[in-house]
């Protein structure tokens, strides 16, 4: 083989436009699609199997006074805080079902009207 035409095969292959690594190959239609949006397609209201045991992150927003008495019962009882969140959201949830909603948060309230004096003018 001539230099010429190892040349000319070294600057087509150069000019030539290949895939970069960094950019994801998509080998399958379904790579396209989010694990979430399969999940939600292919299993009845979303749930998926293999989540069982797992746990799902969830934000929320807490008073500065309320961080404050959590980190010290932290402390107190050389607990993690995420663990004393999920004991507190647990023991909230419990009380829930045992009425503690009702209860507390829901004002029964008894109206009695008064039975109106009037009588007919005859």
């Amino acid at each position: 083989m001539s230099d010429d035409f190892l040349d000319d095969l070294g600057k087509a292959e150069t000019k030539a436009k290949r895939p970069s690594p960094s950019k994801k190959q998509l080998t399958s239609p379904l790579d396209a699609v989010s694990t979430s949006e399969v999940r939600r397609a292919t299993h009845e209201k979303g749930k998926d199997p293999s989540m069982v045991g797992q746990q799902l992150r969830r934000s929320i927003l807490v008073p500065p006074e309320m961080d404050e008495e959590i980190n010290r019962i932290c402390k107190r009882y050389k607990i993690g805080k995420m663990e004393m969140m999920r004991f507190l959201i647990a023991k909230g949830l419990e009380d829930v079902h045992n009425g503690a909603l009702e209860d507390s948060l829901v004002k029964k309230v008894v109206v009695e009207l008064p039975t109106p004096k009037w009588r007919s003018g005859r």
